[in-house]
């Protein structure tokens, strides 16, 4: 079994306990012995980053093995009051991650999606790949 976990939020260098719960839980899988992997859109609204930290926010792709799970982040920000421009970041960051999560891994047997807002949105638009 491959599952592939779309968190809506994930621990993040500028945070690192925001989202620990889905990590934890794919820690446990893997724990477990199923192959799991991690994309993660991940998205801050301009008003919450601070101090130049918004220069770590610039839509770059970060991967990594944490715990022993492949894991790929793309950290942007949003815009409030634009959320239909914030859906379309989202679909462009998911749509970056997932090309590049099934060559490195192929493609899981399922997703396992954490809460409608913002993984839900990501999910709908890889249903439609």
């Amino acid at each position: 079994m491959h599952v592939l976990i779309l968190p809506s939020w994930y621990p993040t260098i500028i945070d690192s306990v925001r989202g620990v719960f889905f990590m934890e839980q794919a820690k446990a899988l893997h724990n477990y012995g199923i192959k799991v992997g991690v994309i993660a859109p991940i998205q801050r609204s301009v008003k919450t980053i601070r101090n130049g930290k918004i220069l770590k926010f610039r839509y770059q792709i970060e991967f990594n093995e944490e715990y022993g799970i492949p894991t790929f982040r793309s950290l942007g920000w949003s815009i409030p009051k634009l959320q239909k421009l914030n859906i379309k970041i989202l679909e462009w960051q998911t749509s970056r991650l997932i090309d590049l999560y099934i060559k490195k891994l192929g493609k899981p047997d399922l997703i396992h999606v954490h809460s409608a807002l913002w993984g839900g949105l990501a999910a709908l638009y890889i249903q439609t790949l």
